[in-house]
């Protein structure tokens, strides 16, 4: 009697449990351009630290506050109105690339091309991310599949400088950093770092050859990487 009571009791209570979580089940919303947004092709997403989501698309940048979208494009101040990637700062600003021409910066309101006009030439951009670990200034990379690493130094002044990591590999998946501060890169020639400037593959045993694509961090310090199936 007592087996069976407890199982009943079991049963009653997967009942409620799951009344429950279809009841908790949270709204979709599906918005487009008819609904505000530059354009219903979205690049990258981005919520800042006052709670705004901002959108990158191909028509422009759009920002959101829960109900109405306010939306930027080259009449405003941006470089193109096709925005792949954007960065929040460590000032709160934050950092639109621009796959045509270069980053743009939204700061207190303002839209302005980020690079000075006395170093700065249009390049490609298809990722950008700020060094967060940084205590001295403020560094952001920026780069695109194919080509360099741009890394782009902000004093607190805001003095900017520019340095670049060329070489090997050509087609870049996605760059990064360690929790050491290491840059890494994944590509479809292997695992890169660099050294001197340059882009130099890294040889570790056991790993296999082929097209690495991800890399994370695990809490023993260890290191999951993504590449295609090996079968």
């Amino acid at each position: 009697m007592k087996i069976v009571s407890r199982s009943a009791v079991t049963i009653l209570i997967f009942f409620f449990v799951s009344i429950l979580l279809k009841a908790q089940t949270p709204p979709f919303y599906h918005y487009t351009s008819n609904e505000g947004l530059a354009s219903s092709t979205v690049f990258s997403m981005i919520q800042d630290r006052e709670g705004f989501i901002w959108f990158g698309t191909l028509g422009g940048l759009t920002r959101f506050d829960g109900k109405n979208f306010v939306s930027y494009g080259v009449k405003d101040g941006l470089n193109s109105n096709s925005i792949i990637n954007l960065a929040e700062g460590i000032n709160g600003e934050l950092f639109a690339g621009t796959y045509e021409k270069g980053i743009n910066v939204i700061k207190n309101g303002k839209i302005s091309n980020y690079l000075p006009k006395s170093t700065s030439e249009p390049f490609h951009v298809a990722n950008i991310f700020i060094d967060r670990k940084r205590t001295e200034g403020q560094r952001l990379y920026a780069y695109r599949n194919a080509g360099y690493i741009r890394i782009i130094d902000e004093t607190k002044d805001g003095i900017i400088s520019i340095s670049t990591i060329k070489g090997a590999p050509p087609i870049i998946n996605r760059a990064n950093l360690l929790e050491d501060g290491t840059l890494i890169v994944t590509a479809k020639e292997g695992l890169f770092t660099t050294e001197n400037g340059v882009l130099k593959e890294l040889t570790i045993d056991g790993l296999p050859e082929g097209p690495i694509f991800c890399i994370t961090p695990l809490k023993d310090g260890s290191y999951l990487i993504g590449m295609t199936s090996l079968v």
